[in-house]
């Protein structure tokens, strides 16, 4: 053996060993750098503000300084409010204004909000009192009142600051089914529960999606909760993508309709002391990705249009920014031959100055996605979390932070290194007036939501009216209209659809103890009168792979790639439907590809997040199914991988296209479009 070898053998071995060492080293080196912080932000832990009254005027003393100052005014001016404010802030308290980070857990709020959180992203403690922290996002689902506890706790800590300035609160969707990946929609925990934003999109009233916002900023604020990080005015153009779910479809005219209806019942005619501040994303419109890959990841990081199409996108956001919306997110993505910046939205000027504000006239907050700026615990190859930051790849966080503030942006999603924006500001390399600028948009809202005068919630009717059953009721009812009836086959002379009580039913996926008030439960097919299917839009498992955990954990939980049933499930299906009349119900994430579910099926009903009880109430006659498509369902994978991605409805002779649904009465049929023959 020569010496090279011997020597490239002991390398070899001690690589691993070396790469511990190291790895223990930063993950300790973090430790005592994160146990200094929540030190250090114990020292700023100051008195509660007391309530004072002064010639007839009743206030909180924010600053403890037994006078009213004008920010604590109530009856004040809010622009003087904001100037008098600004005069008394720190440039350290200015720049903790532009961050906005995430909590998952709320053990307690004065002490270790989990583990994740404390290592991460920065105990709650720490962010508040040590970085001036004054906008977070909650993640996880908590109860009502946990929930409520935890937001009161930290507000308490906000006003034991300096200057008392409260905690804006947001939050992803949490009114439907779905647990799509964590910051992008939170299953409902304690909440009315709603079908998704697309089955809202095929009921198509904009009075019943106001009546949702007004539902869900209610619940919101009763809970602590003051900026929804939605609703999506993505147009679903590209059906492979795995956000579909959670937008309006693919109509440019439906989706500002449902839009700014969703909208107004978040925040009123004016933003207010009951309003919840909306988001409109993701702006210029996340929809058209090349095969239908997230921008995520750094496989979907460019944006398509080969249908010329980019204007058609920006429908919905300008109908959100003549409605008033009050915040707008940037895409992750690169919007490819539309400005000759190749960098990612958030960092685009010509997107978010010179289009969003100069030409659509936008004059709210600029929150980024999350995880432009912060890369997490990275060494070497390897990264817990990986910045977003394309385009701009590898670039340092500090720089980062900046480029984003100087595109437009006001608030940095999902980083809390308001260090590094200091360290930039005292470099001259950002202007502290351009940070003003910012802080006046993120103080406006918080003087107009009403927070100065007070954070907090009653713990008591959080949990009246969280869930409360007027809510539940117009939820359930929701998730009844917007089933559509795709196929109705005569047996017998007769539609099948609704069922008659009393039959024999062979189930898959629906709960037996909810189906037996319908009929008698078999365990075998050739027993049955009828076979009951529930199904959802297939999807392919991300087979990619990177070194950052958090990349892996998103992958896990999208569904994306073909959109069609395969080999043994498809066979299972197909096998099922030939032995009894079978009716299926599917549920929508996508624009499922189901021609032999519609072959074989004797009735198909499709819905966007619905319970078991619901689907059978209409499949049994009980109610309704009242929605049309918001999406068409195309005929083969061939015509989906052929369509542009940026363009609606324009996939080849789809299988049911925008706007079909069958009624259980032929002579109350008001489908927009005539049937296509699903066979």
């Amino acid at each position: 053996m020569t010496v090279f070898m011997k020597r490239a053998i002991l390398l070899i071995a001690v690589l691993p060993g070396l790469f511990l060492l190291a790895a223990g080293w930063v993950i300790g080196g973090h430790f005592i750098w994160a146990n200094n912080q929540k030190q250090a932000a114990e020292k700023r832990l100051g008195p509660e503000a007391p309530v004072l009254s002064i010639e007839g005027t009743t206030f909180r003393d924010l600053n403890k300084n037994g006078v009213l100052d004008v920010y604590e005014d109530p009856q004040a001016d809010f622009d003087a409010r904001i100037e008098d404010l600004l005069g008394q802030m720190t440039i350290e308290e200015k720049a903790g204004l532009l961050f906005q980070v995430a909590t998952l857990t709320f053990k307690e709020a004065g002490g270790d909000n989990g583990w994740f959180i404390n290592t991460f992203m920065g105990e709650a403690r720490t962010n508040i009192l040590g970085r001036d922290i004054r906008a977070m996002s909650v993640l996880s689902a908590p109860s009502p009142e946990d929930l409520a506890s935890f937001t009161n706790e930290a507000q308490k800590l906000a006003e034991r600051s300096r200057l008392g300035i409260p905690i804006t609160f947001s939050s992803d969707p949490r009114h439907a089914f779905s647990d799509k990946a964590m910051a992008m929609s939170v299953a409902s925990s304690g909440f009315s529960v709603w079908p998704e934003p697309l089955g809202l999109a095929a009921i198509g009233d904009e009075a019943l999606a106001e009546e949702f916002g007004r539902i869900a900023a209610a619940e919101y604020r009763a809970v602590g909760l003051h900026f929804a990080l939605h609703p999506m005015a993505d147009l679903a153009t590209e059906p492979r993508w795995s956000r579909v779910f959670g937008t309006f479809g693919e109509d440019a005219d439906l989706s500002s309709r449902m839009t700014t209806a969703y909208i107004r019942g978040l925040q009123g005619t004016t933003i207010g002391p009951k309003s919840v501040v909306a988001t409109a994303k993701h702006f210029p419109g996340g929809g058209p990705v090349p095969d239908g890959l997230d921008t995520h990841f750094s496989e979907g990081k460019f944006q398509a249009y080969p249908a010329d199409m980019f204007d058609y996108h920006l429908r919905p956001f300008q109908a959100a920014i003549d409605e008033g919306v009050g915040a707008i997110m940037p895409t992750y993505g690169i919007v490819t031959g539309q400005t000759d910046q190749d960098v990612g939205a958030n960092f685009n000027s010509q997107i978010l100055n010179d289009l969003l504000r100069d030409e659509l006239g936008f004059e709210g907050v600029v929150l980024t996605d999350y995880g432009i700026t912060a890369g997490i615990m990275e060494f070497g190859p390897f990264a817990f979390f990986r910045a977003r930051s394309w385009g701009l790849e590898g670039k340092p966080q500090g720089e980062l932070i900046v480029r984003a503030i100087k595109a437009g942006a006001d608030l940095i999603g999902g980083d809390y290194r308001v260090d590094k924006l200091i360290r930039e500001i005292e470099r001259g390399r950002i202007s502290e007036a351009r940070i003003d600028e910012s802080a006046r948009r993120i103080l406006l809202q918080k003087f107009q939501l009403g927070l100065f005068e007070n954070p907090y919630v009653d713990i008591e009717s959080a949990n009246r009216l969280a869930g409360a059953a007027a809510f539940m009721n117009a939820g359930l009812r929701a998730q009844a209209d917007a089933h559509i009836l795709l196929k109705n086959d005569n047996l017998n002379g007769q539609p099948i659809l609704p069922l008659e009580q009393g039959l024999r039913l062979f189930m898959e996926g629906f709960d037996p103890n909810i189906a037996a008030q319908f009929g008698t439960i078999v365990e075998t097919p050739v027993e049955a009168d009828v076979i009951l299917l529930k199904l959802s839009t297939p999807f392919e498992p991300d087979t990619g792979r990177s070194l950052t955990l958090v990349d892996n954990f998103f992958r896990g939980m999208m569904e994306q790639g073909d959109l069609d049933f395969k080999d043994e499930t498809l066979e299972r299906i197909t096998t099922l439907m030939s032995q009894k009349p079978t009716v299926a119900t599917i549920t929508l994430t996508r624009g499922a590809v189901i021609p032999e579910l519609a072959q074989g099926s004797a009735g198909l009903l499709a819905n966007f997040g619905a319970s078991d009880q619901v689907t059978l109430d209409i499949i049994f006659g009980r109610s309704e199914p009242l929605g049309k498509l918001p999406l068409e369902l195309p005929r083969s994978m061939s015509a989906v991988v052929a369509q542009a991605e940026d363009a609606p409805y324009d996939s080849d002779d789809p299988l049911f296209p925008f706007g079909f649904g069958l009624r259980y009465e032929a002579e109350r049929s008001d489908t927009t479009r005539s049937p296509t023959d699903p066979n």
